[in-house]
């Protein structure tokens, strides 16, 4: 009598949270930069995150846009992290900013996929940078910027200050410019010491 081997029984899928969330929007993201948006499919985001593609409609609903959307929300949120912690060492205002825009002007020259749409697919991307789209991007940029900034000036001088930043990060990430090399932060403190502290208002923080 031949002996049957019991097939192993498949380990379930891991119960929808944090770290499938996390995995989805990773493989989502490396996908769009492997291949773009436009060839990535939910079957290709399901096999390289290892999961169904029944959890990522139930967690990131909205098909490859809502998964776009859903990713760019959370490369923000690791951006924010990552300046906030420049910023918060910096000794200056002057400082303080040059980290902010030279480091996102790094972290974005770096970023694989967000690359790969503006170079391939930029109708994709450029809603959320741009005119009227950028809107929301730029609120919340100005309301995380200013809590950082506002131990070196009044609240609504800080705000202002991390809109200007951000509007001079998605301008150069449109329409890059040999002038304007945002990710040299010698030229970036030139930038900010030339144009930017003669107009703003350095006093006690409110």
């Amino acid at each position: 009598m031949i002996p049957v081997t019991a097939r192993p029984t498949p380990a379930p899928e891991p119960l929808a949270g944090p770290a499938l969330e996390a995995r989805i929007l990773r493989a989502a993201r490396d996908c769009v930069a492997d291949r773009g948006l436009r060839a990535t499919t939910i079957e290709d985001v399901a096999a390289a995150a290892g999961c169904g593609r029944a959890s990522i409609y139930r967690i990131v609903p909205g098909g490859r846009r809502g998964l776009l959307r859903a990713v760019v929300a959370e490369e923000v949120a690791t951006l924010f992290d990552e300046l906030g912690v420049r910023i918060d060492a910096a000794a200056d205002l002057a400082g303080a900013v040059v980290d902010a825009v030279n480091g996102a002007a790094v972290h974005l020259a770096d970023h694989a996929a967000l690359q790969r749409l503006l170079a391939d697919e930029p109708g994709v991307i450029m809603p959320f940078i741009s005119f009227d789209g950028a809107a929301p991007l730029l609120a919340s940029v100005s309301a995380w910027g200013g809590g950082h900034f506002r131990r070196f000036l009044p609240a609504d001088e800080a705000e202002a200050v991390a809109e200007w930043a951000a509007r001079l990060v998605l301008s150069h990430l449109q329409e890059p410019h040999d002038l304007l090399v945002l990710t040299d932060p010698v030229r970036v403190r030139h930038l900010v010491e030339t144009y930017l502290l003669p107009g703003v208002r350095v006093g006690v923080p409110a």
